[in-house]
């Protein structure tokens, strides 16, 4: 990789780090919570926009993303070889990756 593009990621992670642990000291500092929106994350993900606890549907698809994500890379790392059987592979990584992509697109366009 450049050099510059390389120094210019790491700068960018050091200040939104930097950012990040101030906004942090001053709320330990005040006695605030540090993010109210964090609690029961989980439940907020997997449920749908109008219910306060998870529904089948949205854990479905929160746990879809998840094993086409994981899936994704083990099958393209399977596809390195030279045969002709590592080109499917291949062809499946693709396709479970935008399974995956899709997953979390449609997640994301049912929050509100």
């Amino acid at each position: 990789m450049n050099p510059i593009a390389m120094t210019v990621l790491v700068a960018t992670a050091l200040a939104l780090f930097g950012y990040s642990a101030s906004r942090r000291i001053r709320l330990l500092l005040t006695g605030a919570p540090a993010n109210a929106r964090l609690e029961h994350l989980f439940d907020r993900m997997a449920g749908a926009p109008d219910h306060r606890t998870a529904t089948l549907p949205g854990l479905a698809i929160l746990y879809g993303a998840a094993v086409s994500a994981v899936l994704a890379p083990a099958l393209a790392l399977a596809g390195l070889g030279d045969s002709d059987v590592s080109q499917y592979f291949l062809g499946a990584a693709g396709i479970v990756a935008a399974q995956a992509g899709g997953h979390l697109l449609f997640w994301a366009l049912s929050l509100r």
